[in-house]
């Protein structure tokens, strides 16, 4: 019992220290790992990530902004903790009918979950 209540304590210290990374925080080139293009619109984007959240599970959604619909982004936070806690992040720009990204995640260990969202995005992902 004694094992599990510092398991929990350690846990939740980490968790702690982790709490005010935000999405500035993420924009940093240190945590920048890919960036590429995407033969489609932000419009077709928004759309393949709903037909992968219908048919396969929900990811999330863009947020468009608002002064320029051709720029969005997409941020996953960390479960459990707030909106300052991001973890991931995928900046959009819209050329034309290409769509130019930049990726960016806290952790290493999360690059494959960008590489998926991108999938996501460019409608090449298969359910998982």
């Amino acid at each position: 019992m004694r094992w599990l209540i510092l398991l929990a304590a350690l846990t939740l210290a980490g968790c702690s220290a982790f709490t005010n990374v935000s999405v500035s925080d993420l924009r940093d080139e240190k945590h920048h790992i890919a960036s590429g293009s995407i033969p489609l619109t932000i419009e077709q984007i928004q759309q393949e990530m709903y037909d992968y959240s219908t048919n396969c599970r929900d990811i999330g959604r863009l947020s468009i902004n608002p002064a320029n619909k051709n720029e969005a982004s997409f941020v996953r936070y960390m479960m459990g903790a707030t909106t300052d806690s991001a973890l991931l992040l995928i900046d959009l720009k819209q050329q034309g009918n290409v769509t130019e990204y930049q990726g960016y995640v806290y952790y290493g260990t999360w690059k494959r979950h960008l590489e998926n969202d991108i999938k996501v995005m460019s409608g090449t992902a298969t359910c998982d």
